[in-house]
């Protein structure tokens, strides 16, 4: 994995649920995450995606979001695997289009950093 890659992987120290958020978390704080949690969907709610050069800098493209509705780990994980290479094509984001079943599908776009 390229220096290039990694660095752009990882997201500010300040954004909620990157590594060092967790090492700055008192217990104070742990108390008000659940007030604040995102949700995760259920396997197989992801039905399309595909990787963008487009490098998008909104806080929903960045960040996890209170209460949002976030991919299953199961879901993503192949996504996970291919961003390096996809990152040497100048892949930046990946577009999704999630559904829950019974409900409308929507479409969202991550950036790498908030994927990893």
């Amino acid at each position: 994995m390229s220096s290039s890659f990694q660095c752009f992987l990882t997201p500010s120290p300040k954004v909620a649920y990157s590594r060092e958020y967790f090492t700055r978390l008192t217990f104070e704080d742990a108390l008000n995450l659940k007030n604040n949690f995102p949700n995760t969907l259920p396997k197989g709610s992801i039905l399309t995606w595909t990787f963008d050069t487009t490098v998008h800098n909104t806080p929903q493209a960045l960040t996890i979001q209170p209460f949002e509705l976030i991919p299953h780990y199961d879901d993503i994980h192949n996504i996970i695997e291919l961003m390096p290479q996809a990152y040497a094509e100048l892949a930046r984001s990946v577009n999704l289009i999630l559904s829950i079943p019974g409900a409308s599908s929507w479409e969202v776009t991550y950036h790498f950093s908030k994927v990893c």
